[in-house]
């Protein structure tokens, strides 16, 4: 991976001259400008709001919201940006140790999803996904799931949660589970 990614320093100086020209010294502490950042994220969600998955994929060339969605995504950037500066965070390296984190994380797709959840939680599958029950060990504890994925009343097809149908402890382990 690059050494830099990203380079934001022309930026940072600029938003801090603007915002000592308006003496805004005063009013940019981290808490103000991370509730400035969710306030423009708000307004950057609302112009996605109750369009389709398709229309969605058009608000920045639709003549109607791409001015728009420019505006508010240059928003974002800039209290982002601002918000790191203040906080001293350099966002190269954040950016670049985020990227490496999530290399390292099992993928995140619907077939993995449970492998992931059992992977963050330090259990191991020891049986795989199907109608049976699978195992799980963790620390000499063993658990017996039968997992059955149904869909979530009134959403659509292809949005699932889990439900544990099943769950058994073995007796190698004494004691209950936390």
């Amino acid at each position: 991976m690059p050494d830099r990614l990203i380079d934001t320093t022309k930026l940072e100086a600029a938003l801090q001259e603007f915002a000592d020209a308006r003496d805004w010294q005063q009013f940019h502490s981290p808490k103000n400008l991370a509730m400035a950042l969710t306030g423009e994220v708000g307004e950057l969600v609302e112009l996605f709001q109750w369009l389709t998955e398709e229309q969605s994929r058009t608000v920045a060339t639709d003549p109607k919201t791409a001015n728009a969605v420019r505006d508010e995504l240059t928003d974002v950037l800039l209290y982002t940006v601002r918000l790191a500066s203040v906080l001293k965070v350099d966002l190269n390296a954040a950016v670049i140790d985020k990227l490496k984190a999530n290399a390292a994380s099992p993928p995140r797709f619907p077939g993995h999803l449970t492998q992931y959840w059992l992977h963050r939680h330090g259990l191991e599958l020891s049986s795989s996904f199907g109608p049976s029950p699978s195992v799980f060990s963790h620390g000499g504890l063993r658990l017996g799931l039968a997992i059955q994925l149904l869909p979530t009343p009134g959403a659509p097809v292809n949005m699932t949660r889990f439900f544990v149908t099943n769950a058994t402890w073995s007796a190698s382990t004494s004691g209950s589970p936390n």
